[in-house]
């Protein structure tokens, strides 16, 4: 990360608005059935990084999120410790903290967290003046299934 990352003051409360909105509309989006529909929250050359692989552009990331949107494994994310820099009028970066539930069926599910990770972000506003992301990388802190 860019030095500027320890300047969390010059964050607008717009700014702020705006991305803690993409990013919850990320996880809702995971998290309700739409997953097929992420890739339109990232730019054309977007990169995800994450348990899957790295996948970069808009193909790829469609692939992936097809795919992901036919899990029978559901989630719920809770997003927490939403710390945003600003770059520049179009650039930011973010460090987002999240707990993840999930389970294989209906709720009611386990109380345990199946992963808490780090999501590590690069934003960038398009032409279109929309916030989208232009790198995700998950950093996973602790996985249930890897215990």
């Amino acid at each position: 990360m860019a030095d500027t990352s320890l300047d969390y003051l010059g964050v607008s409360p717009v700014l702020r608005a705006e991305l803690t909105a993409l990013c919850t509309e990320y996880v809702w989006r995971v998290d309700n059935g739409h997953a097929a529909h992420i890739p339109d929250l990232f730019t054309a050359e977007g990169v995800w990084i994450g348990p899957w692989g790295t996948m970069r552009g808009q193909a790829e990331l469609d692939v992936a999120w097809k795919a992901r949107a036919r899990w029978t494994v559901r989630t719920r994310h809770l997003l927490t410790n939403l710390r945003f820099s600003a770059l520049g009028p179009d650039r930011a970066e973010g460090h987002i903290s999240q707990i993840v539930f999930a389970a294989d069926g209906d709720a009611p599910w386990p109380t345990d967290p199946s992963v808490i990770a780090e999501n590590i972000d690069s934003y960038a506003r398009d032409a279109d003046g929309v916030w989208r992301f232009a790198s995700r990388r998950i950093v996973m802190l602790a996985d249930r299934n890897k215990a």
